[in-house]
């Protein structure tokens, strides 16, 4: 089976969502006047950092997931992102608020990677959380010289449970068996592409998030306001989720193992499919349909009388968690297209900037641009075929030189009005 790349927004599948998670979406939507999937998000990631390390779900002997959700709202400025982020974070703000009454804290906004290894081991559960993610990998180098490549190496560790340990000169040794922490930001699309370079991409770093980029609404007066009833509603499921710290080891039912292990099996056929440059990404989604399933149904479990959670996970919940999972696979390939077609477009005007008035090789565009001669040729030969650049080859012993320069306006000028 293929990855059909979506060619447009497909939307938000709320329908899927607990009642009061969906009921309290609608509401935050309709007041700002943004798309559901952003304040969903928020709500999804709110519950998954609640959950905490005391959960997890098994897959079988050797695998087990965590509810630990790292996601990126990718949006351009003024386009209401922050508002309905705040809006959605607002009862694990309300929780945020309780834990600290109790000598703990749930949400860190800006820290150098070595408070962070204390706050991990500190508490039962972090979200890191930026209005701009730039701030959250400008951290990393930060604190000490020299200490971002091991900022970095520890960051990517952290989207697991995982035992955490930390040798610190003249203090005593960091250690838990478990950290738990999820991470919520946004960004601009420009800005991300510049961010996450090569070193982050090749590293796993941005494969490791959720990536979204919903359409922007027209604005309009509201007419109705918040329910605050639910908002509270929510903040006490969080918090039986937070003061949970039982060691709970979630299976599946037998219909629920039979959906994921569709899930899984669709997930690799699928793999063939997907862009080179995506695969890790894609590699890494394989396990939120887990992820997913533990979110909704401990978030059930806290809206209960029940004393303890189910020990399995329903045919219902994981059904719901496979098409949510399927919407944010979807959306996130979705956005790492747009974004690859943001930098191509990068490229090409960082090479017609180095052509400039001249006729120069693919050697002299990249002793300007820091690329490669075979990189530039590429984008060189991509901007002939718009009618941006012409070429001609240059003649003498061994092999040819292809020259590029700038078409003469008249020409640049027919070519823009034949694409309009």
């Amino acid at each position: 089976m293929q990855v059909m790349y979506p060619s447009k927004y497909e939307p938000f599948p709320l329908k899927l969502l607990p009642k009061s998670l969906r009921d309290y979406v609608t509401q935050v939507a309709d007041l700002i006047r943004v798309d559901p999937a952003v304040v969903a998000t928020s709500l999804l990631t709110s519950v998954g950092t609640a959950i905490g390390r005391s959960s997890r779900i098994l897959l079988h002997a050797a695998w087990a997931e965590s509810s630990i959700l790292w996601t990126i709202i990718v949006a351009e400025s003024g386009t209401r992102k922050t508002p309905a982020v705040s809006l959605g974070l607002a009862p694990l703000e309300d929780l945020d608020e309780y834990a600290q009454e109790r000598e703990e804290q749930v949400i860190v906004s800006d820290t150098t990677g070595e408070a962070l290894d204390e706050l991990l081991v500190a508490n039962h559960c972090v979200l890191y959380y930026r209005d701009e993610l730039a701030g959250i990998l400008g951290s990393f180098d930060r604190y000490v010289s020299g200490r971002g490549g091991r900022d970095v190496a520890m960051f990517l560790e952290l989207d697991r449970h995982r035992p955490i340990r930390v040798k610190r000169k003249g203090q005593a040794p960091l250690y838990a068996p478990a950290v738990h922490c999820c991470v919520l930001g946004t960004i601009q699309p420009g800005v991300l592409n510049a961010l996450f370079g090569p070193q982050y991409r090749e590293n796993g770093l941005l494969a490791r998030f959720l990536l979204i980029n919903p359409p922007v609404l027209p604005k309009a007066v509201p007419d109705t306001d918040l329910d605050p009833s639910i908002r509270e509603a929510i903040f006490k499921r969080l918090e039986r989720l937070w003061l949970n710290r039982t060691r709970t080891e979630l299976k599946l039912s037998v219909a629920a193992r039979e959906i994921w292990s569709a899930d899984y099996l669709d997930h690799g056929k699928r793999m063939g499919s997907v862009k080179k440059s995506h695969l890790a990404t894609w590699s890494k989604l394989e396990r939120l349909t887990p992820r997913i399933a533990l979110i909704l149904h401990m978030y059930r479990w806290a809206g209960g009388t029940r004393e303890r959670p189910a020990l399995a996970v329903s045919e219902k919940t994981m059904r719901a968690a496979r098409e949510l999972a399927d919407w944010y696979r979807l959306e996130t390939l979705r956005v790492l297209r747009m974004l690859d077609g943001k930098a191509s477009a990068d490229l090409g005007r960082r090479v017609l900037k180095a052509v400039g008035s001249n006729e120069v090789s693919a050697r002299d565009i990249g002793r300007g641009t820091n690329l490669s001669a075979q990189r530039v040729a590429a984008i060189a030969e991509k901007l002939v075929e718009s009618g941006h650049l012409s070429r001609r080859k240059k003649g003498g012993q061994g092999r040819p030189t292809m020259l590029y320069s700038k078409p003469p306006p008249t020409r640049t000028r027919r070519f823009r009005r034949a694409t309009k």
